[in-house]
């Protein structure tokens, strides 16, 4: 509907955690608690082990460090040195499942959906691990025009987007400038040598990596 919060519509979204690393976010609003409503999503439909076979989740932090949570056998999360987790995912931030076992998980999230349009996150200079989705289709290249990418003709030198595929491998953007139409103020695909169509969305867990040059900015979902 065209206001989710006044309808109060409800869903239920399972992203798949596949073996390996898989990129994702909270598909619904949620508490984004490891100890909370979120991990509990999370322990449910993933492997714990005492050893060091558990199922783990990684959050890139704030100057390019990563933190890292692992599964006891009690469907705890548990800190690196071994604490109780009582971390609090970031809003709009993604994380990795790395996912031990040889099978794909489908990790159950469910609550209200809906995303007003009107939130902020920062994307700060460098990596950035963004989740955005929340219950509803997320236009790529309407919602990145939020942030004013910063582009280049080079690689090296504009904003790059990095998009997981279900079958593991990577999709790698770049925001183009300098290269006459139909290319500048597009991002381009460098695998399939494309312009990224007005119309590709991220589905609602969906997660992705933001390589900013320039300063912070805010991007508007």
């Amino acid at each position: 509907g065209a206001a989710p919060d006044t309808n109060r519509l409800w869903g239920v979204i399972k992203p798949t955690a596949n073996p390996g690393y898989t990129l994702m976010s909270p598909g619904v609003r949620s508490d984004r608690k490891f100890d909370g409503a979120m991990g509990t999503n999370l322990a449910a439909a993933l492997t714990g082990n005492a050893g060091g076979t558990a199922d783990k989740v990684h959050v890139l932090q704030a100057g390019g460090s990563w933190r890292t949570l692992w599964l006891d056998e009690n469907k705890r999360w548990r800190e690196a040195g071994g604490a109780v987790s009582t971390y609090e995912l970031p809003e709009g931030a993604g994380f990795f499942v790395e996912r031990q076992s040889g099978t794909a998980a489908e990790v159950p999230f469910s609550g209200p959906v809906g995303n007003d349009g009107t939130k902020t996150n920062v994307l700060n200079t460098g990596w950035n691990l963004i989740g955005l989705s929340e219950g509803k289709l997320i236009q790529i290249k309407q919602t990145l025009a939020t942030a004013g990418p910063v582009g280049a003709a080079v690689e090296t030198q504009a904003d790059l987007l990095m998009i997981q595929k279900t079958d593991g491998t990577w999709r790698r953007l770049m925001y183009v400038q300098g290269w006459g139409a139909p290319y500048d103020g597009n991002w381009f695909d460098l695998q399939s040598f494309q312009i990224l169509s007005s119309n590709e969305v991220l589905e609602p867990g969906a997660a992705y990596y933001y390589l900013r040059r320039g300063g912070a900015t805010d991007v508007e979902f």
